[in-house]
């Protein structure tokens, strides 16, 4: 007997070098060995950006290739930024992202 397919809500996929990883959603809460809160070298609170109606995308995007390799960029949100670690992630940098409190995101991406 085969085992009813997975909902594609819990999974996700990370790019690499062969084409794509699936990680489960156990795998995606557990902390990366790469996120050390003393490489952070970014933070954006971009909270209030959003609420005024921009989009922090073109800063964050600007500021992230100014990373050397190891450093991380933290984003905090309101909600998770999916189409930005996407794209993000697109160009090679590693993501993850924790909801510290309800309605509170933060986001790292690491180079």
């Amino acid at each position: 007997m085969t085992s009813p397919p997975a909902l594609l809500s819990d999974f996700c996929f990370r790019r690499n070098q062969g084409g794509r990883e699936e990680l489960s959603k156990q795998q995606l809460m557990e902390k990366p060995n790469w996120l050390k809160k003393e490489n952070v070298r970014i933070t954006l609170d971009a909270r209030p950006i959003l609420a005024s109606g921009e989009h922090p995308l073109a800063r964050v995007m600007n500021e992230i290739t100014g990373l050397n390799q190891g450093e991380i960029y933290e984003i905090i949100t309101p909600f998770s930024p999916a189409p930005m670690i996407e794209r993000i992630g697109m160009m090679g940098y590693s993501a993850f992202t924790e909801e510290a409190v309800p309605g509170e995101y933060h986001t790292y991406f690491c180079k």
